[in-house]
């Protein structure tokens, strides 16, 4: 497919990497695919987002908020203009300290100025936006997601809190559902038959963002 032939070809760029995650279709996959990106980027912000997201879906057995605090706080530092990575922040706050521990990641968002990101374009409500405006409104969209899902997140946490000495695995978890493997729903996957019938311009966009794009 397109995705595993880019990153063959270009195993040095981090954006191939995180694209290519968001497209697989399982935890294990994606899991699998961020630690092989990790010997190739270790520094790709974009890329520790991904895992950063992984750990944060409710769903997964990979459900791990204070991993997911670790993973989110490299990429914000290797990569600071990746916006996406102060809304996971954001969510990784709510779920460690509750619904109002959200103020770290704006004060963070708003000393770095990022620019660009799926999610973060999703949430830029016009081109003159301040960063500090794009990530109070994404944390207003992600709160109230997270409170649609309130009990899939609280389950996932109390799952986490019986967690001892293993690693919890339970066959009859829900299926990974896109709406969690991000903060807000905004990313999703698309099949090689989409990706073809899409047009240059279209992949461009959802690659890059709207903003940077003019045809």
């Amino acid at each position: 497919s397109i995705q595993p032939a880019g990153v063959k070809r270009h195993p040095g760029t981090g954006r191939l990497w995180s694209l290519h995650i968001q497209t697989l279709t399982t935890d294990e996959e994606r899991h699998a695919a961020f630690l092989q990106a990790l010997e190739h980027v270790p520094k790709s912000g974009e890329l520790w987002c991904e895992g950063g997201r992984l750990a944060l879906n409710p769903t997964s057995k990979y459900f791990d908020p204070e991993a997911a605090a670790q993973r989110l706080s490299f990429a914000a530092n290797f990569t600071p203009q990746y916006g996406d990575t102060f809304i996971e922040i954001a969510r990784c706050d709510v779920l460690r300290q509750g619904a109002e521990a959200a103020d770290g990641a704006v004060r963070a968002c708003t000393n770095a100025e990022p620019n660009y990101g799926a999610i973060w374009f999703a949430c830029k409500q016009a081109p003159g936006s301040q960063a500090s405006e794009v990530i109070r409104h994404a944390i207003d969209c992600m709160r109230t997601e997270m409170y649609m899902h309130r009990r899939v997140y609280q389950t996932a946490l109390l799952r986490v809190a019986k967690v001892v000495s293993s690693q919890y695995s339970n066959p009859s978890l829900p299926a990974f559902e896109p709406c969690f493997g991000a903060a807000i729903p905004v990313l999703r996957s698309f099949t090689q038959e989409e990706w073809m019938d899409m047009s240059s311009a279209d992949r461009i966009k959802w690659s890059f963002g709207p903003d940077h794009v003019h045809v």
